[in-house]
């Protein structure tokens, strides 16, 4: 069943925004950006730290809620 998390919206958008940056560094690489390796790294360490202590914790607790009502009222 779904669970209608209400960040989810906001969710994808970061996972998209991170994807506009991944290209954003392609095309840097592409014009041969010598710091880009530093800038890639730095980025990356700081998105994911940042992203699953703070985005995917409250997803997940979401998720933990869903699914212990789910139990206590299966099918509602």
């Amino acid at each position: 069943t779904e669970s209608n998390y209400p960040g989810l919206s906001e969710h994808s958008k970061e996972h998209q925004r991170f994807v506009d940056k991944i290209k954003e560094f392609f095309q840097e690489y592409k014009q041969g950006d010598t710091y880009l390796e530093y800038k890639w790294i730095s980025y990356l360490k700081e998105w994911v730290y940042n992203h699953t202590t703070r985005v995917d914790v409250r997803y997940g607790e979401h998720l933990l809620k869903h699914a212990e009502a789910e139990k206590q009222h299966p099918g509602e």
